[in-house]
């Protein structure tokens, strides 16, 4: 509905334009009375209305819509030596995030314990991503394999997790746009599997939970987290080093171990209990490196190198 144009033409300004001095007749001025009050309470009526999901109305007598903008966590406002509260800020941030780029490489340990080195030339480079190389108590013969993830909520599909293996094999799942997971393998049961109805491992590897299901992990099951001080992480990507001021987390927690079962085609999840960790968390709040030792002598590196 549109609001009549009741601006007076100029002729009939010209021609009706009452003597000074008169007054209009008393039910001219009722009738205008009326129209105001009119106006006023279709006003009214509309104001009342508000668009809560880009098709519907709904009265506000009903009360609030979902319409509080919640502003974004921020590392800001949590001081980093408060371990627990400095992670829980980054868990947010990254489920917040439109998209991101991680690699990461699994191999066998010794059980030294020393702590890993800068990244330097990965084992594995697909579309410009650089695998992680192992810290050096993993001998390149005990590299298991590497991957990437990258998820893009802009685009189809949205999430990409791709794994190979030192012997060639590959599995690689997606997260569609529209939310359908699926996976395909070139060993195993090869070809494009759809995982309907998907269970947790899906959920776990096809999906942008893959990037914090690991801190969420770390604040419900360590005893033993502990702030570690400040620390320069330098990342390797695309031939570029790109260095970050960061905050170290150390303990121990229960880890959850995605794989594929080659004799069924199926996506796995294993918890395996008392993994040590690392965690650097940048002074934004961004996670930048994650290496976990497990007691059954598997390691893991993963680098976070974009959030938007």
């Amino acid at each position: 509905m549109s609001i009549p144009d009741t601006s007076p033409a100029e002729d009939v300004l010209e021609q009706d334009q009452a003597p000074v001095g008169t007054h209009p007749d008393w039910w001219v001025s009722l009738a205008v009375v009326l129209v105001c009050l009119a106006v006023v309470a279709t006003g009214w009526v509309v104001t009342k209305l508000t668009v809560v999901d880009g098709s519907q109305p709904r009265d506000l007598a009903d009360g609030p819509g979902p319409v509080t903008v919640v502003p974004k966590p921020s590392a800001n406002s949590v001081a980093p030596d408060d371990a627990r509260a400095f992670i829980g800020v980054a868990t947010d941030i990254v489920d917040g995030a439109s998209a991101f780029r991680i690699t990461f490489s699994v191999y066998e340990i010794d059980g030294s314990g020393e702590r890993p080195g800068s990244p330097g030339e990965g084992q594995e480079e697909r579309g410009g991503d650089t695998a992680p190389t192992p810290p050096p108590d993993a001998a390149p013969e005990d590299v298991l394999g590497a991957g990437r993830v990258v998820y893009d909520a802009r685009r189809n599909p949205k999430f990409e997790h791709v794994f190979r293996t030192v012997t060639g094999a590959e599995v690689e799942r997606y997260q569609m746009g529209a939310g359908q997971l699926l996976m395909t393998a070139d060993v195993g049961v090869p070809g494009l599997v759809v995982l309907d109805p998907p269970d947790e491992a899906d959920r776990y590897l096809c999906s942008d939970a893959f990037v914090s299901v690991h801190l969420e992990e770390i604040l419900a099951t360590s005893t033993d987290l502990v702030f570690a001080g400040g620390e320069k992480v330098e990342l390797e990507s695309s031939g570029q080093s790109i260095t970050h001021d960061t905050y170290l987390y150390t303990g121990t927690f229960t880890s959850l171990r995605g794989g594929y079962d080659t004799a069924t085609g199926s996506n796995t999840l294993t918890a395996v209990e008392g993994t040590e960790f690392e965690l650097w968390i940048d002074e934004e709040g961004y996670p930048r490196r994650l290496v976990l030792r497990s007691a059954d002598g598997i390691g893991e590196t993963h680098e976070y190198h974009s959030f938007s």
